[in-house]
């Protein structure tokens, strides 16, 4: 008569011939009887029987165990928590905490590049914000100083100079971890932006009234 299967690591109830536990995926022996097949013995009724599990004295660690990532300690998938360090079986699947990043690479592309130290620092979003903001002003600066608008050119040449060296700083502290000193948070970069379109508002104004 065939018997089911138990799991000596977590108990759980596996078909006759079963190669491994379907609860916990611990490996049976292939050779022999698997390790927590049930003896049957009769007992002085007849209608009655007994079951005798042979438990190892450790738990076997194979395919059914987990590997906790904060001691490294091997546990049976029947333990959530590490039997070494108290982790859970849930720290494993928690992504690694990324490379800090070095703040004098951060610095230095910050200044050859405006906003490349974001990008380096893992704060892409801010860095094109800043790119943006610094090469518009630049570039508008030129063009109005270039037309004899040299007050407004200047303004804007200089709030785009100023976000280029502001942001290199930034990216700076983005690297070393240290946000509260950030300056050009998204709130101040939406305040330049609008003070350089007053400017090209007044230019426009001013030219229209020249005319």
């Amino acid at each position: 008569m065939s018997t089911h299967v138990i799991c000596p690591d977590c108990g759980a109830r596996n078909a006759p011939g079963a190669l491994w536990c379907g609860q916990c995926y611990r490996p049976f022996e292939e050779s022999g009887k698997p390790p927590g097949e049930p003896v049957e013995n009769e007992a002085e009724d007849d209608t009655q029987m007994q079951l005798q599990l042979a438990l190892p004295d450790e738990p076997r660690m194979g395919k059914g165990a987990w590997t906790c990532s904060v001691c490294g300690r091997v546990n049976p998938l029947a333990e959530s928590t590490c039997s070494t360090c108290g982790a859970t079986i849930f720290d494993v699947f928690r992504e690694a905490p990324p490379e800090p990043r070095n703040p004098g690479q951060a610095l230095v592309r910050g200044l050859v590049v405006p906003g490349l130290g974001h990008v380096f620092a893992r704060q892409a979003l801010l860095g094109v914000s800043v790119a943006a903001l610094s090469l518009v002003g630049i570039s508008l600066g030129a063009v109005l100083m270039a037309h004899g608008v040299t007050l407004a050119g200047l303004a804007l040449v200089l709030i785009g100079v100023g976000v280029w060296l502001a942001g290199a700083l930034d990216a700076y502290r983005w690297a070393l971890n240290e946000p509260d000193g950030v300056v050009l948070r998204p709130r101040v970069l939406t305040v330049i932006m609008a003070a350089m379109f007053v400017i090209l508002i007044a230019v426009a104004i001013a030219s229209r009234r020249g005319q």
